[in-house]
């Protein structure tokens, strides 16, 4: 054979050997990518060494699958390309029918534009509402993006804030149920105080004065003016007692008047001017409501006198439909609204509760504020019109 033939035959070998290794080469990247194969078994200058691959994919599959927040992959356009178990329980729908969706097509319809913010921002947390059939979850998204090279996915993370919103919900009911039980409580308290204490002061105030006449040459006739001095301070001490606690004109008048007295009231005792304005005529409302936008605006005016080192304070207070708007401003050093947390000098704490009280009664509060221009806070909240009520007048003996 020459050595042309030889080397003809041994090219042809190895060609079908160079073809067999690379046969044996596409087949294990195809079971590498699909899973099949559990380690690779390398040699090197070392010795041979095993490279786990399924093991290591599926250890972050498992914790995908069994973690307990919904977990997908996105496209740039929205498309679901995976998503785990749970987030299949939370949209309670099986898995095969999300992926190839859309992930706006498993949102609330008034959340669609923080759906465009997740697919454009490259990583954000944010709250939105999913739809589950026939009801909707609150969940808590977190996305980022993974680069693939020439494209890019989004990796979102949701999770589910039904019990959280349930407990908040909870805390407000228990919150606002306070604060009636607190009104209520102030209202005995102080119905107590004026139908005993102050009608029995005055009382022995009258029979002082009767006393300190008959002892007009008599040597009783100056511990008896110190002691009808004592009952006056008393009486006046527990007038002022009342009004503190729960101001009559409250129940007796309605909100405007109250609203008024409480202007005239703060810009006598703190020396703040006050200026009160009611638009039309306020509607009646039911206790609870009127008790609400009272004590939550006298909170909004001592925030001014304590913090905001106002000149001047102006209250306006009007019917805007179904809904009474109470606007409290001051012309003080003002704050930065969009931090976030409310300075606790300008009564943080308070703010917050302001807004849960509200929020309970189905209204909200808007803040317009800045550093050295003063601060205006606009509280509003629906009307609850029930049946008059007459509220008896009662006789006072102070």
């Amino acid at each position: 054979m020459s050595a042309k033939r030889k080397t003809l035959k041994s090219l042809l070998e190895e060609n079908t050997q160079l073809r067999a290794r690379l046969q044996e080469t596409e087949d294990t990247i195809r079971a590498i990518q699909e899973g099949e194969v559990d380690a690779l078994v390398m040699r090197g200058s070392s010795g041979e060494k095993a490279f786990t691959l399924k093991g290591a994919d599926y250890s972050y599959r498992v914790i995908l699958e069994t973690m307990r927040e919904g977990a997908a992959t996105l496209a740039d356009n929205g498309m679901i390309l995976y998503c785990n178990n749970r987030l299949a329980e939370l949209l309670n729908t099986p898995q095969e029918k999300i992926v190839g969706s859309f992930l706006q097509q498993h949102v609330s319809t008034s959340d669609h534009e923080a759906v465009g913010d997740i697919l454009q921002k490259d990583s954000m947390s944010t709250e939105i509402r999913i739809k589950a059939k026939s009801r909707e979850v609150p969940v808590l998204v977190s996305t980022s993006f993974v680069d693939l090279g020439e494209t890019r996915a989004i990796v979102i993370i949701m999770t589910d804030l039904s019990k959280q919103k349930k407990f908040e919900e909870a805390l407000r009911s228990l919150t606002y149920e306070l604060l009636i039980t607190e009104a209520s409580e102030r209202r005995r308290i102080s119905e107590y105080l004026h139908g005993n204490i102050c009608q029995s002061l005055g009382v022995a105030k009258m029979r002082l004065q009767h006393l300190h006449g008959l002892a007009s040459k008599s040597s009783l006739r100056a511990p008896l003016h110190d002691i009808s001095t004592m009952v006056d301070d008393a009486i006046t001490h527990i007038r002022s007692l009342l009004t503190d606690i729960c101001p009559s004109v409250l129940y007796e008048l309605g909100l405007s008047d109250a609203l008024q007295w409480l202007a005239d009231e703060i810009s006598k005792n703190y020396a703040l001017p006050i200026r009160y304005n009611c638009v039309g005529k306020l509607s009646r409302f039911d206790e609870e409501t009127r008790i609400l936008l009272f004590q939550t605006t006298k909170e909004l005016l001592m925030n001014i006198v304590k913090h905001a080192k106002a000149n001047t304070a102006f209250i306006s207070a009007r019917m805007t439909g179904s809904s009474i708007r109470i606007q409290v401003q001051d012309d003080g050093i003002g704050f930065d609204p969009f931090k976030k947390n409310t300075p606790s000098d300008y009564g943080g704490f308070g703010l917050f509760n302001v807004r849960e009280r509200l929020h309970y009664l189905g209204g909200h509060m808007h803040i317009a504020s800045e550093q050295g221009m003063g601060t205006s806070i606009t509280i509003t909240a629906p009307c609850k019109l029930k049946k008059k009520r007459r509220v008896p007048k009662k006789k006072s003996y102070l």
